[in-house]
């Protein structure tokens, strides 16, 4: 998969949240990546040579189910201290508008720009570990990535990824994020998945692997079928110098759970490791990935 980089905005997020830097890439022909120098630079700039990927998801846990889990996942990472690098996706998922809080709310059902931040409940999930990274002060070295699935469209202050009208809740690119790459589709590429987030992502991880001899993790909690897609593709990798690592939070639910107790996928792949979220800080931490 070829990507590249076309041009560089800034997204202003509403209601005093920090804008987020958005690069815009286009994917093209399968093929080598030829990724944005600047990002490689900067997440090669990370004091401890490793990259980490988190993956999973959120989107079938209740709000209490759900409720810590970035916090829990970057402080697996060494919390402020955490000094990796780290790819993660960058998209937050709000449930609808109350009904009644005014017109515009009610007819799109997406919050409109003065019902935006302060009114918003954004669903808690695996997405929020780079904002939190970013809100401790950590050094470490983080890109979101988002495909975008359709049409990008501006609406009440959101840039908007997912808006499917019989959902409960819609997705936004997460203006929370301090460094974003939009994955637009071309002309010879017509329509992305969300499976192009995590092969993004390894096309970043195996670069950094082959031209600065990082080491990688990724580490997944939860998660669904593009979940599972991604660890059975990063398990069955030919390991090169080093072996691409996968961590599963055996009790997060869903994917993770289910790979982690499948006896033939632990038999075929040995050098996959699960632990409990109790004991993750002290897993992450001995494989090397935190201080």
């Amino acid at each position: 998969m070829r990507v590249s980089v076309i041009e560089e905005v800034k997204y202003v997020a509403p209601r005093k949240l920090p804008g987020t830097a958005l690069r815009h890439a286009s994917l093209s022909d399968p093929g080598r990546s030829a990724l944005s120098r600047r990002d490689l630079v900067r997440l090669a700039a990370s004091r401890r040579e490793c990259i980490v990927r988190v993956t999973g998801g959120a989107a079938l846990m209740s709000e209490t189910e759900g409720d810590g889990v970035g916090l829990l996942l970057a402080n697996a990472l060494g919390g402020s201290a955490c000094d990796a690098a780290v790819i993660a996706g960058a998209t937050m998922t709000i449930n609808r508008p109350t009904p009644g809080l005014c017109l515009a709310c009610d007819e799109h059902r997406v919050h409109c720009p003065d019902h935006g931040f302060g009114h918003i409940t954004p669903r808690p999930g695996v997405m929020d570990t780079l904002m939190q990274l970013s809100a401790m002060g950590a050094p470490a070295r983080t890109i979101g990535i988002v495909p975008t699935i359709g049409d990008l469209s501006l609406y009440g202050g959101f840039m908007m990824v997912s808006n499917t009208p019989g959902h409960g809740s819609y997705t936004v690119v997460d203006g929370r994020c301090p460094v974003c790459l939009l994955l637009q589709f071309s002309t010879d590429r017509p329509g992305l998945t969300w499976d192009d987030e995590w092969r993004v992502s390894i096309d970043y991880m195996e670069l950094l692997r082959n031209e600065a001899q990082y080491s990688s993790l990724h580490l997944a909690f939860n998660g669904g079928r593009v979940t599972r897609n991604e660890c059975l593709h990063v398990a069955a990798l030919p390991p090169g110098d080093s072996p691409w690592q996968l961590l599963l939070v055996e009790d997060s639910g869903r994917t993770a759970t289910e790979l982690a107790n499948d006896r033939d996928f632990r038999s075929t792949y040995p050098h996959v490791v699960s632990c409990s979220k109790r004991e993750l800080v002290t897993v992450v931490r001995q494989m090397g990935f935190a201080p």
